[in-house]
């Protein structure tokens, strides 16, 4: 039987990404039901999906929906995940997870405890341009990565950088395939912030720049052998005695990133782990070290100094 949706939050993402993955999985996934506190978006949802509840809050919805599935879009807090939870529903979060590593253990046990799972809406290893730089690695074109760059240059607003930070963190982890050691940060008004983060055989620089009027993503990594350079839209491979090899993918990070086919493989994938424990045992393992990441880089923003993660 179809799992029995809802969405929680009709935020762009929800009509962009969530509502088109989930119609091509229809013999998978079933949409019942949206919520929004925004009387404007409601109105937006009944236009944009016929035939589904519309809710003003989730308890309202709760309370008149048999659902299998929560959708949580854009930064989820600890409320709604728990309210899933209390209602016996497995809870997808989009991200990120606006939470604190004991906020994050408390709903763990209790997804246990109610036998449901909680998922990280994980699109990054799917995302073209990072499948690329993962292949290249696994590949040993460029030998054993040693350093990492990350540049990320957005509109500033405060969710934004949020996501932006929460989505460095997530590729460097996929990339690195290290466990940080310590985390230097610092951070300015509107949005940016310079980051390094220490690996004992490597070590990463983030930067997030909020105040540009550009959007655009910009990493560097290098090894031995040589390095890759991605310029938003373009890969550069080069290699020692082997020159440089360019990959152009014909859209920017971003406009890739906001692809429904992409959201598609995160729900199968979902569907997956309910049956395979290991799978979402490593999902929810990747989204508690970005929130190590987070919380060491904030302290040592702080205190000016580099903090264990």
């Amino acid at each position: 039987m179809p799992l029995k949706t809802a969405i929680i939050g009709f935020s762009k993402s929800a009509e962009e990404l969530h509502v088109p993955a989930l119609r091509s999985l229809k013999d998978k996934f079933v949409l019942s039901a949206i919520t929004d506190p925004s009387a404007e978006r409601l109105d937006k949802a009944s236009k944009a999906v016929k035939g589904v509840g519309l809710y003003p809050d989730e308890n309202s919805l709760f309370e008149k929906e048999s659902l299998d599935l929560a959708v949580i879009t854009g930064e989820a807090g600890k409320n709604p995940v728990l309210k899933a939870l209390n209602r016996n529903l497995h809870v997808l979060c989009e991200g990120p997870l606006l939470l604190g590593l004991s906020e994050l253990d408390e709903l763990l046990d209790k997804s246990r405890q109610r036998g449901k799972l909680i998922y990280f809406f994980d699109w990054w290893k799917r995302h073209p341009q990072v499948k690329a730089m993962q292949d290249a690695i696994a590949q040993d074109i460029i030998g054993k990565p040693d350093f990492f760059q990350w540049s990320a240059f957005f509109p500033g607003e405060a969710e934004t950088a949020g996501r932006e930070l929460w989505t460095a963190f997530h590729i460097l982890n996929l990339l690195s395939g290290r466990n940080p050691v310590t985390a230097c940060a610092k951070f300015y008004d509107g949005g940016r912030s310079d980051i390094t983060i220490n690996f004992l055989d490597a070590s990463a620089q983030l930067h997030l720049n909020g105040k540009s009027r550009l959007q655009k993503i910009c990493a560097l990594i290098s090894g031995e052998k040589g390095l890759l350079q991605l310029n938003d839209d373009s890969l550069a491979i080069e290699r020692a005695g082997l020159g440089r090899k360019i990959a152009d993918f014909g859209k920017k990070f971003a406009e890739l990133r906001d692809d429904p086919a992409l959201a598609a493989g995160v729900y199968l994938e979902l569907e997956e782990a309910l049956r395979e424990s290991s799978l979402a045992e490593k999902n929810m393992k990747a989204a508690s070290l970005c929130l190590r990441l987070i919380s060491s880089s904030v302290k040592s923003g702080r205190s000016g100094k580099p903090v264990p993660v």
